[in-house]
């Protein structure tokens, strides 16, 4: 912070300068044409490094598009799980929850605590006893499995087609399948 303070004084002092130097040129010149003329010119001539500095301080980066959160997500009862749970994932599942706040298992920090760790060991063979029942017990009522991360991270269920119906309504769970995400709701 000093040093921009510190530059900018500088180029005050400069401007100020230049200036005086421009009234000490335009007073040599007689002919008074000639005098306006010079002045322009000077005066466009110490335009010229405030352009300068003004361009610089554009942006000359990309930004990344945040993703959107998908409708699924956005119309699940809370409070819920979003796989694939990882640091990634997370990330934005914690980002997408800032629109209204709702409770979600995801999360992520520099440290990772136990229960996050737990949830997201258990969570890669869910649907099955051990996972359904571990994220019942964080009292989650819905999870939600983003089919197309979920296939990249290796998840077992990204097609409710491989799944054993029966199976599902033992373990308490009722399943809704869209283009993009399965939904399961804990009973």
């Amino acid at each position: 912070m000093w040093t921009t303070l510190l530059l900018a004084v500088l180029a005050a002092g400069t401007v100020r300068a230049l200036g005086e130097r421009v009234s000490t040129v335009t007073a040599r010149v007689r002919n008074p044409r000639r005098k306006a003329v010079t002045r322009r010119a000077l005066g466009v001539a110490l335009f010229i490094p405030l352009a300068l500095v003004l361009a610089e301080g554009l942006p000359a980066y990309r930004t990344t598009a945040v993703s959107r959160e998908p409708a699924e997500v956005r119309g699940a009862a809370r409070p819920l799980l979003v796989l694939p749970t990882d640091a990634k994932d997370d990330a934005a599942v914690m980002l997408w929850s800032t629109r209204s706040f709702p409770q979600v298992a995801n999360g992520t920090a520099d440290v990772t605590p136990k229960r996050l760790a737990t949830v997201r060991s258990v969570a890669r063979s869910f649907p099955d006893a051990a996972s359904v029942q571990a994220i019942r017990a964080l009292g989650v009522t819905t999870v939600v499995v983003l089919r197309a991360p979920a296939t990249k991270a290796g998840y077992t269920v990204t097609a409710v087609g491989g799944l054993n119906a029966y199976r599902i309504g033992q373990l308490g769970l009722t399943v809704r399948e869209t283009p993009a995400a399965i939904i399961f709701t804990l009973r």
